[in-house]
């Protein structure tokens, strides 16, 4: 069965992929998918040709001649168990960490690697944290945006004319979470139009309307109708 690996950056820079040419390189990554848990392949070349290069017209001797450049690189060794061949990553320890492992085939050392699960005390990509440590990480982070987000509402209550209803209009805040720069240019443009000046802002809508409504994605023109719109207050806004 192929299975997830990782690639990691280091590889493209490393000396030893340097030294190989490009089909190599692409078939020493397709067949990590093919190796069991422990970095080990099947020695046969006409399976990994298969595995990786299903509807390319390469040989079973140009396959051959891939595998020895990457054992003459180091990044493969070959060997015998019981009669039979094997290739094994070198370097798959360092850079293939699964939570989960099973070994298929025999190491080089004739043992057949265990089936075993990470726990939380060895080198796995979880950082060795528990449950408990992930879930206080994760809290932090909810805490963290939710201080955001109350931080982005008291800039926009701050910044709205009209104070009534403020409970509601955190809720709302917190339901669309707005971008926050784009509501205070939207309030700035709006606070210039004639419908908030008019009547000492009677027709400002209440904070939780305006949030409900997305009122931030009307643009420019804020007023009920264009006629209404106040040009030369908007352009002394822009500073114009």
């Amino acid at each position: 069965m192929a299975r997830i690996r990782s690639i990691k950056p280091e590889f493209w820079t490393s000396e030893q992929i340097a030294e190989c040419s490009p089909n190599v390189r692409l078939l020493f990554i397709g067949m990590w998918n093919f190796c069991d848990d422990y970095g080990v392949h099947p020695a046969s070349e006409m399976r990994l040709k298969m595995e990786v290069f299903p509807s390319d017209s390469f040989s079973k001797d140009d396959i051959r001649r891939m595998i020895d450049e990457l054992l003459a690189n180091g990044l493969l060794a070959e060997y015998e168990v019981d009669g039979t061949l094997y290739w094994w990553v070198t370097g798959w320890d360092k850079h293939q960490k699964p939570d989960c492992k099973t070994g298929l085939y025999p190491r080089p050392d004739g043992s057949l690697g265990a089936k075993i699960r990470r726990t939380n005390t060895e080198d796995s990509p979880n950082e060795h944290r528990t449950s408990d440590e992930r879930s206080r990480k994760e809290k932090e982070k909810e805490k963290e945006k939710e201080k955001e987000t109350q931080d982005g509402f008291d800039s926009f209550w701050s910044a709205y004319p009209k104070k009534v209803g403020k409970g509601a209009a955190q809720a709302a805040w917190k339901k669309h979470k707005p971008d926050l720069a784009i509501c205070i240019a939207a309030i700035t443009t709006a606070k210039a139009s004639r419908d908030w000046q008019k009547e000492n802002g009677q027709y400002i809508p209440n904070p939780v309307t305006w949030i409900n409504q997305m009122r931030w994605e009307d643009g420019e023109t804020v007023s009920a109708t264009p006629a209404e719109f106040d040009m030369q207050a908007f352009l002394r806004s822009k500073g114009l």
